[in-house]
C-alpha cells in the first residue's frame, strides 16, 4: 500500500513521459479541431482519459497493418500478393522508381539497400468465367473473381519498420481530428438547413397575411384551425428545432462534446477491414481445392 502511494505521489519517468505526451496530444487535437474548447473549465482533464484510450487505439491499428512484404523480383515470382500488385517484374521496378518520395529517401540515404513504406492501392475485383473440372465431371464454366490493385502509391518512406508504424498511428490520430471537424460541420449544416426552412415558412406566412390564401397556406392549415394558424404552429415548431440545433452546434461546451464523441468511439471513424483471398498465378480468387496462395 505504501509503495503504491509513493508511486502515485512520485510517478516514474515513463508515467511522466506518457502524461506529457497526453497533454501535448490534447492541445494539438483542440488546435486542429475547435480551439473554442479552451474556454470550457477543466477541458484538458475531461479530454485526457479518452485521449489516452484513443492513442492506444491508434497504435493498435498501426500494429495490425500487415507487413512488411518484400517487393522485389524474387518475391514477384513467389508471393501472390506482390504478383497481384504488378503485372511483371519490370512494371514493379519502374513503378517504384517513379515515386519522388522514394527517390528523395535514397538520395538522403545513399548506403541504404531497402526502404520501409506504406504501399497504398485501389483494390479492383471483377467477375470472370473460366473452364474447370468439377468433382471429376466434365469441364464447365464457373464464375471467379479476378483480383488486381490499381494506382499503387509508396508513402511515408522510413529506414526501419518501427518509425513507419509510428507515422501510421499518427495518421489514425489525424483521422480522429478530421472526424471531429466533420461532426462540427454536420451540426452547422443541420442548423443552416432548419434556419432555411424557418425562412421559407416566414415568407409563406407573410404572403398569406398580405395576399390572402393560396393552395400552400390552405394545405398548411389542414385541421380545425385556419391556414394562418397552421403556418404559425409550423413556425413555432421549427423555431424550437432551430434553438435545439443552435445549442448542439454553438458554444464551447457543444464543441467539447463533439471532441469527446470522436475520441470515445475511434473505431467508428478510422478502422481496418481485413479482406482475404486465395490467389492463383492468374490473380484469380480460387477455392481450397484449386492450387493457390492465401493473401
Amino acid at each position: 500500500m505504501l509503495r503504491g502511494w509513493l508511486k502515485a505521489l512520485v510517478p516514474d519517468a515513463r508515467a511522466l513521459t506518457r502524461r506529457r505526451a497526453l497533454r501535448e496530444a490534447v492541445e494539438r487535437f483542440v488546435t486542429q479541431t475547435d480551439p473554442r474548447v479552451r474556454a470550457v473549465r477543466h477541458y484538458r482533464r475531461r479530454l485526457l482519459t479518452p485521449m489516452d484510450a484513443a492513442l492506444d487505439y491508434a497504435e493498435s491499428v498501426a500494429a495490425r497493418i500487415p507487413g512488411p512484404v518484400p517487393f522485389d523480383g524474387a518475391h514477384w515470382m513467389d508471393d501472390a500478393l506482390v504478383h497481384a500488385f504488378f503485372s511483371s517484374v519490370e512494371v514493379l521496378r519502374t513503378t517504384f522508381s517513379r515515386f519522388r518520395a522514394l527517390r528523395q529517401f535514397f538520395a538522403a540515404h545513399p548506403d541504404a539497400d531497402a526502404v520501409h513504406c506504406l504501399l497504398a492501392a485501389t483494390l479492383e475485383t471483377r467477375t470472370v468465367f473460366v473452364v474447370r473440372e468439377a468433382d471429376g465431371g466434365p469441364p464447365r464454366e464457373v464464375a471467379v473473381r479476378s483480383v488486381t490493385f490499381a494506382e499503387p502509391m509508396a508513402l511515408l518512406p522510413c529506414d526501419r519498420e518501427a518509425p513507419l508504424r509510428r507515422q501510421l498511428a499518427e495518421l489514425v490520430f489525424n483521422g480522429l481530428a478530421r472526424a471531429a471537424v466533420m461532426l462540427r460541420e454536420r451540426a452547422v449544416t443541420a442548423e443552416k438547413s432548419i434556419a432555411d426552412e424557418r425562412a421559407q415558412l416566414r415568407l409563406r406566412a407573410q404572403i398569406a397575411r398580405r395576399e390572402g390564401r393560396c393552395l400552400d397556406t390552405m394545405l398548411a392549415g389542414c385541421g380545425e384551425g385556419s391556414p394562418e394558424e397552421g403556418l404559425q404552429a409550423a413556425l413555432e415548431e421549427v423555431e424550437q428545432r432551430v434553438a435545439a440545433a443552435r445549442r448542439s452546434s454553438a458554444g464551447p461546451e457543444a464543441a467539447l462534446e463533439r471532441l469527446l464523441a470522436a475520441l470515445e468511439r475511434p473505431q467508428a471513424h478510422t478502422y481496418l477491414r481485413d479482406i482475404a483471398f486465395r490467389l492463383d498465378r492468374m490473380n484469380l480468387d480460387v477455392p481450397d481445392d484449386v492450387e493457390g496462395q492465401p493473401v
